[in-house]
C-alpha cells in the first residue's frame, strides 16, 4: 500500500470491501508506471478498467442475516446493501415491528426496529417457509437499520428511510439463550428481491454461498493484472553480463 493513498483504502476496505482488492490491483498499476513509465501497461488498465465495467453491470446488491452463539447468547446481525431500483413496496404506510427477535416455525426474523419505526415490505423468493420448529423468543434491540425477514410470507421489511444501496447495519441479542433452545435449524437460506440477494445464515459453522460469476472473474483477471506487472518488473531489472 503507498503510504499517501493508505486513508483512501482504508475507507475502501470499511465502505466498500468488495472494491478493495481493485483498488490494492490499481496502487500496484500506478507504481509500475510510476518506476517504468512503460506503455504496454496501458493493456493492464484497460483489462482493469473492463473488470470494473462488467462487475458494477452484473452484480448486484447483497442483504446478509446471520443469527449466531456467542457466548451464552444468541445474536442477530444485519449488514449489505439493499437495491431499491424498479422495486415497490407492498404495504401500508403505516406498519411497523411489534417487537424484535425470532419465529423459527413461522420463518420470521426481526433484527432491529429502531424505535418502532414504519417499515417497507417487498416481495420476494425462496424455497423456505421457516427456519425451525421453535416458537417467539425475543431479543433485545441494540442499534442499526430496522430490518426483518417473513419467509412463509415471502416479504423482505425494511425502513422506510432506508436510502437505496446504503450500508446495512443492525443487531439485536437473545440473552441466555441458544440454538437448541430456539428450535433453529441451522443452515444458508437464500431469497431474492428484485437485483438483491438476501441471505439467511444460522449457525456458527454454516457453509457460506458459493461465489458468483462476476467475482470469480475479478478475482482471475485481478490476478492476472498482478503478475504481468510483477513479470515486467523482474525482466526490467535483470542483469547483464558484457
Amino acid at each position: 500500500m503507498i503510504a499517501s493513498t493508505a486513508p483512501v483504502g482504508f475507507c475502501i476496505y470499511k465502505l466498500w470491501p468488495e472494491l478493495y482488492p481493485l483498488w490494492e490491483i490499481n496502487e500496484i498499476l500506478q507504481l509500475n508506471l510510476r518506476k517504468k513509465g512503460g506503455r504496454s501497461m496501458r493493456f493492464v488498465y484497460l483489462l482493469l478498467a473492463a473488470t470494473v465495467a462488467f462487475t458494477a453491470s452484473s452484480a448486484g446488491a447483497a442483504v446478509n442475516i446471520a443469527i449466531t452463539q456467542v457466548g451464552d447468547d444468541v445474536v442477530l446481525t444485519g449488514s449489505g446493501t439493499f437495491d431499491l431500483t424498479d422495486l415497490t413496496h407492498v404495504n401500508q404506510d403505516s406498519v411497523s415491528f411489534s417487537a424484535t427477535g425470532v419465529f423459527p416455525a413461522g420463518g420470521q426474523i426481526v433484527v432491529t426496529r429502531a424505535g418502532k419505526g414504519i417499515v417497507y415490505a417487498y416481495t420476494m423468493s425462496g424455497t423456505a417457509t421457516s427456519f425451525g420448529t421453535g416458537p417467539a423468543a425475543f431479543s433485545s434491540p441494540e442499534y442499526g437499520t430496522t430490518l426483518g425477514l417473513f419467509a412463509a410470507d415471502k416479504l423482505f421489511y425494511i425502513s422506510n428511510t432506508y436510502v437505496s444501496n446504503s450500508q446495512i447495519v443492525s443487531k439485536s441479542t437473545i440473552i441466555g439463550s441458544d440454538f437448541t433452545k430456539l428450535g433453529l435449524t441451522s443452515g444458508v437460506y437464500t431469497f431474492l428481491s428484485g437485483n438483491n440477494t438476501i441471505t439467511v445464515t444460522i449457525g456458527n459453522n454454516a457453509v457460506a454461498a458459493v461465489p458468483e460469476m462476476q467475482t470469480w472473474a475479478t478475482v482471475m483477471i485481478g490476478f492476472g493484472a498482478i503478475g504481468f506487472g510483477l513479470r515486467r518488473r523482474k525482466v526490467a531489472t535483470r542483469i547483464r553480463f558484457a
